[in-house]
C-alpha cells in the first residue's frame, strides 16, 4: 500500500547469496535516481534505526532520496507504577481541563426520562379493557408508530 501512496522507507539490505543481491539490485532501481547516493552501497551500509526515505510532494512527485536516522519511541516495555503516573498526570498542561470529571446526562437517560413523562400525561385505560384497533377500513391491525409503523406499512 506504501508504494501505490509514493511513500518509501527501506531499511538495510544485506547481500548474502546471489538471489540477495539480485534481490538487491530490483530494489534499488526502484528508488527515484539519486546523483547524491549509489543506492545499492547505501542500502547495504545502513546501519540500526537508518532508512532510505522517499515521499511525495504535494504535486504528487516523488522527493529526493534521504539517507534517514529514525528515532526509536520514548516508551518502555513495562507498566509504569502508579506513582511515576501520577506525577506524568500532574505535570501535564491538560490538567486543568480534564482534572474534574463531568458526569453528563446519558442518551439512555434522556430516553428514559421522556418515556416516562409520556407515561404519566397519557390517559390511562381502565383495567381489563381492551386496546383500540386501528388502521385502514378497520383492519384488525394495532397501528404501529414511529420507523416500525413506517417499515409495517411499506412491507404490506
Amino acid at each position: 500500500m506504501l508504494a501505490q501512496l509514493g511513500n518509501r522507507v527501506q531499511h538495510a539490505l544485506r547481500a548474502f547469496t546471489p538471489q540477495d543481491a539480485d534481490n538487491l539490485k530490483k530494489a534499488a532501481r526502484t528508488f527515484p535516481i539519486t546523483k547524491s547516493y549509489d543506492v545499492e552501497q547505501t542500502l547495504q551500509a545502513l546501519g540500526i534505526g537508518e532508512a532510505l526515505v522517499t515521499v511525495l510532494t504535494p504535486r504528487g512527485v516523488p522527493t529526493s532520496l534521504a539517507w534517514t536516522v529514525l528515532l526509536p519511541p520514548d516508551s518502555l516495555m513495562a507498566g509504569m507504577d502508579r506513582a511515576a503516573v501520577q506525577a506524568l498526570i500532574a505535570a501535564s498542561s491538560l490538567t486543568a481541563k480534564y482534572a474534574q470529571a463531568v458526569d453528563r446526562e446519558s442518551a439512555h437517560e434522556m430516553i428514559t426520562a421522556r418515556i416516562q413523562r409520556a407515561r404519566k400525561q397519557a390517559p390511562s385505560q381502565p383495567p381489563g379493557a381492551k386496546p383500540r384497533k386501528g388502521g385502514r377500513g378497520g383492519s384488525a391491525r394495532p397501528q404501529k408508530g414511529g420507523i416500525e409503523g413506517a417499515l409495517h406499512t411499506t412491507c404490506r
